[in-house]
């Protein structure tokens, strides 16, 4: 339609009720952004107002709203067709209609949570009522799309939306926080009894803030993962996250400390032992049970099955799961080692086969006998690794050189490292560029990347430079593009020079 057409359509009078219902359809189908000069007209009744808000975009339902008498009934004829809108929230807010604003902020989608929020004191008078904040907090953290069936997913497509799920629920979460933290007069209420109560209390536990311990008691459902109470093969991460809660709330110890004592007899009433599933020690778990346990025969039974411990044959034949096999008892020994209740005495047969960290860690905890002992193994194990270790021959200094008949042929000699390791290579590189008796023989068999960067031989490979393209100007004009990109790491200097020349 002809938007002169249309905006006279608009304007025209006199119309039939039936005939400006007709215009507002036609306009919203061709030119929507004249809809609101009809908005404008003094001829509009309740019934053609209804469908002009049904018929306008969402971001022009609200402003019409704005320009007519406020009544609930048009409300609803924008939330009829299309939805929960942030500004809609805003506006009931306006009007002091507080539980239609409510309603209409549990109905939002998440993502619409934040606008909703921060237009609330732009345009609505007063604080934002707890029926309001608390319908947004819900709103945050209602996941409203169906799960997806992963029974047909290949596993990259798994592994893709586990990471859009997890990453959309951080997302909600962070949502939720923005509105929880400057409220903490909420925190224990909706940690206790919302309808998202586990979620709430997810947060508020991870978030870096002191609770206080009324917020901690209400959140310990979480912390002892009650809702996995019964399940077998849940008892291990039980054990596992509220240790890990308690390592980042230690005042759990104290104010929770039958509770911890309980879980740790309900996970091994549910079947968790210390010895864990596929014939090997559930490290994590002994790690877990040594924060949280006072149980002296449970404890025993830790440090016996991590002293009977060895890495199977599959794990001997893989460097890094033997590595990590490692780290994981190391961590199990230290964290019982912090166990006041684990006598010192337990430990010390289980200190050959700890990573340097962990002796490291047992070495400076105080000058108990295990700690000694800890020392004792950390120094041996340094001079067994230092044994390991090659050795590096270095390129003598000008200083030593100059005493030498024949300085160059001792720098010579050196080149054959050039075949060693990389160490070996790359300090023999370093010495010979450093040296002022290296010669441009010398120079040719060292790497040309090392070579052309080096501050010390700059002088020289100038000059070689301007010796090689001398007066021929098409050399000089390729030249820059020998330099980028570099030479390979395989390319002499001589190699680089001698190309230099074709």
């Amino acid at each position: 339609m002809d938007q002169a057409i249309a905006t006279a359509l608009a304007q025209l009078r006199p119309l039939s009720s039936a005939q400006l219902r007709g215009v507002v359809t036609a306009l919203a189908a061709t030119t929507p952004w004249l809809l609101s000069r009809v908005a404008q007209r003094e001829d509009l009744d309740a019934e053609l107002r209804e469908h002009l808000l049904r018929q306008a975009p969402p971001y022009m339902a609200v402003r019409f709203l704005e320009q007519w008498p406020a009544t609930t009934e048009l409300v609803d004829a924008v939330r009829a067709a299309h939805g929960a809108l942030p500004e809609l929230v805003a506006y009931c807010g306006v009007q002091g209609w507080h539980d239609l604003a409510a309603a209409l902020a549990r109905d939002l989608e998440w993502r619409d949570v934040p606008r909703a929020a921060s237009s609330w004191p732009e345009t609505a008078s007063g604080a934002m009522p707890t029926s309001v904040r608390i319908a947004l907090i819900e709103a945050a953290l209602t996941e409203r799309d169906p799960l997806p069936t992963f029974a047909s997913m290949t596993e990259w497509e798994k592994r893709e939306v586990r990471e859009r799920l997890e990453s959309e629920r951080t997302s909600r979460a962070e949502v939720a926080w923005s509105l929880l933290e400057q409220h903490e007069e909420l925190w224990v209420p909706l940690a206790r009894e919302a309808e998202h109560s586990t979620q709430i209390r997810r947060i508020l536990l991870n978030v870096p803030t002191d609770l206080g311990d009324e917020v901690l008691l209400a959140c310990l459902p979480e912390v002892l993962g009650d809702h996995l109470r019964g399940e077998k093969y849940m008892a291990e991460i039980r054990l596992r996250d509220a240790a890990a809660h308690v390592r980042r709330r230690p005042r759990l110890r104290e104010l929770a400390a039958e509770e911890i004592k309980a879980l740790v007899r309900e996970v091994v009433a549910d079947g968790w032992t210390v010895e864990g599933r596929y014939r090997k020690p559930d490290w994590g778990g002994i790690a877990a049970l040594a924060e949280l346990s006072d149980d002296g025969e449970l404890l025993k039974a830790a440090v016996d099955a991590v002293q009977a411990a060895h890495p199977s044959d599959y794990d001997r034949r893989d460097r890094d799961r033997l590595v990590k096999w490692s780290q994981d008892r190391s961590s199990a020994v230290v964290a019982l080692a912090a166990n006041r209740h684990v006598p010192h005495a337990w430990l010390i047969d289980l200190l050959p086969g700890l990573d340097e960290h962990a002796l490291r860690t047992l070495a400076d905890a105080g000058h108990s006998e295990l700690s000694l002992a800890a020392q004792e193994h950390l120094t041996r194990l340094r001079a067994e690794n230092e044994a390991k270790l090659p050795k590096i021959v270095p390129v003598p200094d000008d200083d030593e050189l100059a005493v030498l008949d024949d300085p160059v042929a001792e720098l010579r000699a050196h080149l054959e490292h050039l075949r060693g390791r990389a160490a070996q290579r790359d300090a023999t590189i370093d010495g010979l560029l450093r040296s002022r008796h290296t010669t441009l023989e010398i120079l040719r068999a060292l790497p040309a990347a090392r070579v052309l960067n080096s501050a010390e031989q700059a002088g020289r490979v100038a000059g070689i430079l301007a010796e090689v393209c001398g007066e021929q100007e098409e050399l000089w004009r390729s030249l820059p593009a020998h330099f980028d990109p570099p030479p390979a790491r395989n390319v002499t200097f001589g190699a680089f020079v001698d190309r230099l020349q074709v």
